[in-house]
């Protein structure tokens, strides 16, 4: 590791690690002794905020996706299956499936995950600035929940909705 004399003071504009967050993800609810609670997400944010990693990287504006968006990976009966558990009392818990459960902003909070994603994804991907004032994204870091890798396309499983 570099010693501090050399290293860099890197400004956000000159990141090339872009970083996304939308608090509305804390918003999915779970029962008390699951392991995906809101404080998996809330404490990785105070530690980026305490040791001042956020500042060093470039923050995206947050984004809820489309229906149009998710449902390129997720079928449609699945995406109506999440929203509609959106209409139930905010301090219910559903179990959708074993270990996996939605709340009434758990919908929401899936979108704004997706979104998260896929806003790290443009960044990453998209050329240069063409009058070169931002250093180029090379990577990026999404911190979402709920977490989506263990959901099939028809079927939610694995703490994913």
């Amino acid at each position: 590791s570099p010693s501090p004399s050399k290293k860099k003071n890197i400004s956000r504009n000159q990141s090339r690690t872009a970083i996304c967050y939308d608090p509305k993800m804390l918003l999915h609810k779970v029962p008390v002794n699951h392991p995906e609670q809101p404080e998996r997400l809330s404490e990785m944010i105070d530690y980026l905020k305490q040791t001042n990693l956020s500042c060093r990287c470039k923050n995206l504006d947050p984004r809820l996706a489309q229906i149009s968006e998710i449902s390129l990976v997720h079928c449609v009966e699945q995406i109506n299956k999440i929203k509609e558990i959106s209409k139930i009392n905010k301090k219910q818990v559903i179990s959708v499936i074993d270990d996996t459960y939605a709340s009434k902003f758990s919908f929401k909070a899936a979108k704004a995950a997706v979104g998260c994603l896929l806003k790290i994804s443009d960044w990453c991907l998209k050329p240069k600035n063409a009058n070169k004032s931002q250093t180029k994204i090379r990577n990026g870091f999404a911190l979402i929940r709920p977490p989506g890798h263990h959901a099939s396309s028809d079927k939610s499983m694995g703490c994913c909705i």
